[in-house]
């Protein structure tokens, strides 16, 4: 058995042949989180630019959340938020969100998030 650990440089290739190149392989490697005590996970995306959220957000876990998400801001760019694995968020966590899109420059755009709406009992 082998392994090997593909090396691409997103700048070198066009984006048709980055898909491709993704949908040939089996396994995927990414980054390790950012923040993660097992009920909140966060891990920075790079392709789009942003974060990945995980699990519950919660009022204990407010302030790492805003703080990767000024880090995160702190890039050049839009920032992209996949809240599609977001169980449960409060509204504390969307007070942040909102709080934070208040704060940013006139002129800088909002990238869509992705959200799937769940329920919780």
């Amino acid at each position: 058995m082998a392994k090997a650990i593909c090396q691409v440089d997103r700048n070198a290739c066009p984006r048709d042949e980055l898909v491709a190149l993704r949908n040939a392989h089996e396994v995927l490697v990414e980054v390790d989180p950012e923040f993660d005590d097992g009920i909140l996970r966060i891990i920075r995306t790079f392709d789009p630019a942003g974060l990945r959220v995980e699990g519950e957000l919660d009022a204990a876990r407010h302030a790492v959340f805003a703080e990767e998400l000024t880090k995160a801001s702190g890039d050049r760019g839009p920032v992209h938020l996949d809240l599609s694995r977001l169980g449960f968020i409060d509204l504390g966590g969307l007070n942040l969100l909102a709080h934070h899109a208040t704060e940013l420059p006139r002129r800088t755009p909002w990238c869509s998030t992705t959200c799937r709406p769940t329920s919780r009992s």
